[in-house]
């Protein structure tokens, strides 16, 4: 039989290799803490992986989705109980306009009105990160409705506009001249709260205001102030002049007309709490399934640091005892063999 030096090489540099291949890989899992350092290592779980991977993913991209909607509807849930503490007041300024005793003028008290008005409106067009929220899906001035069906100009890119016709074009029926205009829509603005079901968390314009190009709700509050500002003929009214029994009659009628809308926005207000409150729980379930998965995830893909560090110690062990015994291989030659 002929003996070499050169089969007893091969046969040590090939284990020399493979203890510190293994040495390498659980430098690796203790570095980064996983315990797969390769897809050719444990295919299966490498998939399982993968997948929870995946679905932890798909769970965070809904939660985003989901804490932005709900920080959207908190601010209009916050307009929409200003609107209706708004409305309140409107309301009850004109029935202080009507009283017998009340020192105030007319005057001062439509003056009121018209700043609540005004500040209905604001709200109206409040918008979140640059988006109007009672506007349906025209949430950004590119998107409203850049001329109105009539001879009615717009000033502002603004979804709800008070608009006063100088000189007005019925001025018996509306001698202010004044009209509220919305330029928006009312479609349902959808999003997807997970990979089956879509989610409307819009209020619309109807909802709060009434339908049509002038919502009913601006439609009341005008016809108040144009008959505590105004006299039936249309003319200004004057610190002397008294509302006559007929106005009284018909400011009356509006003003529990605007409670009846005030409470369709308290429904309103409600249902879209019930919404929030529904959106908030999906989003504490998300979360709750990303902790389990999380956990799961970590059983299947962490290292375990214990018994990766005792299998560095083995390897390095292994190792240096290698490199002693290759180091008296090398120095033995044939003549040592036949010995």
């Amino acid at each position: 039989m002929r003996i070499t030096n050169k089969s007893v090489y091969f046969n040590y540099l090939g284990q020399l290799e493979n203890i510190q291949s293994s040495k390498y890989k659980e430098e690796i899992r203790l570095t980064t803490g996983k315990r797969i350092t390769g897809i050719e290592e444990e295919p299966e779980r490498l998939n399982e992986i993968k997948i929870l991977q995946s679905r932890i993913a798909k769970n965070t991209n809904y939660i985003n989705i989901l804490e932005e909607t709900l920080s959207e509807m908190r601010v209009a849930s916050e307009n929409m109980d200003f609107i209706s503490d708004t409305l309140k007041r409107l309301r009850q300024t004109a029935i202080d306009a009507l009283s017998i005793s009340a020192s105030t003028s007319p005057q001062t008290f439509a003056s009121q009105i018209k700043d609540l008005l005004n500040d209905i409106i604001g709200q109206a067009n409040k918008d979140y990160n640059g988006k109007t929220l009672f506007s349906g899906t025209a949430t950004t001035p590119q998107t409203l409705v850049a001329i109105p069906p009539d001879d009615l100009v717009a000033n502002n890119d603004l979804p709800f506009e008070l608009i006063e016709e100088v000189p007005p074009s019925d001025p018996i029926n509306n001698p202010s001249g004044l009209r509220v205009i919305f330029k928006g829509n009312n479609n349902d603005r959808l999003i997807n709260k997970d990979q089956y079901t879509e989610e409307i968390t819009n209020v619309k314009s109807e909802e709060l205001f009434g339908s049509g190009y002038e919502p009913q709700l601006f439609q009341y509050i005008i016809k108040i102030y144009n008959i505590i500002k105004f006299k039936s003929d249309g003319s200004l009214r004057t610190e002397t002049d008294q509302i006559t029994t007929a106005e009284i009659n018909q400011v009356d009628t509006l003003q529990k007309t605007l409670l009846d809308h005030d409470q369709k926005i308290s429904n309103t207000i409600a249902l879209f709490g019930a919404k929030y409150n529904r959106l908030d729980s999906l989003v504490n379930q998300l979360l709750n399934d990303n902790i389990r998965l999380q956990e799961i995830n970590s059983i299947k893909s962490d290292t375990d640091i214990a018994r990766t560090t005792i299998e560095l110690r083995k390897n390095e062990t292994a190792l240096q005892y290698s490199l002693q015994v290759g180091a008296r291989i090398m120095q033995t030659s044939l003549f040592d063999f036949l010995r």
